[in-house]
Order: C-alpha cells, then structure tokens, then sequence
C-alpha cells in the first residue's frame, strides 16, 4: 500500500494489460499529461500559451506536462524565438487512440 490514494490506485490497475495506468506507469507521465496530449493530437501543432489558456494552467504546470510527454517520446517541442509550440509524434497519436479507446464507452463515437 502507497501513501497516497492515487498511488494505491495505480498500483491496482496497473498489473491489468491493456489499462490506462499502465500507460501512464510506462510512459512516466501524469494522467493530466493525457488531457494535454489528447488536445496536442486534436489541434496539431500547438503553442505552450495557447494550452496554458485552454486549460487555465500555469506557465510552468503546461511546461512540466509538455516535458515529460516529451521525454516519453509522444510529442515533439519547436521553438522559434520566444514562441514554443508543440505537437504529437507518431507514437503520441497511437498513446492518444487508445486513451480514448479506453474512456469512450461502448458505442459511442
């Protein structure tokens, strides 16, 4: 047992094969960094500013989560001056499908 609701959860779900947690335990991101990357992959090419406003983050919590998508090799960061945009890698995309297959019930579209 972990010291922490989420840590307790995680370590239930994650033993599962083809669950959520386990992708974020493999990947070593946050489930947050899903919200982040499904909205990477609906836009394309996104700008830090713009995904700070969207979710009404902080600079440095879109910075955090765009570093360890990054760092798990699901997007890819630009920078150009002071602009930093993003966008999803091919394996990104593929993280991102099946997420939302894993959060879309049955039927659904």
């Amino acid at each position: 047992m972990s010291d922490t609701i989420y840590g307790d959860i995680l370590a239930k779900y994650s033993d599962a094969n083809d669950s959520m947690a386990k992708l974020i335990s493999q990947h070593c991101i946050q489930a947050r960094d899903f919200v982040v990357l499904s909205t990477v992959c609906d836009q394309g090419l996104i700008s830090i500013d713009r995904l700070a406003e969207l979710f009404g983050f902080d600079q440095s919590t879109v910075k955090g989560c765009t570093d360890r998508l990054q760092s798990a090799q699901l997007l890819t960061r630009v920078e150009s001056g002071e602009s930093v945009t993003v966008h999803a890698t091919a394996n990104g995309m593929l993280v991102a499908r099946r997420f939302d297959a894993d959060v879309t019930p049955d039927g659904e579209a």
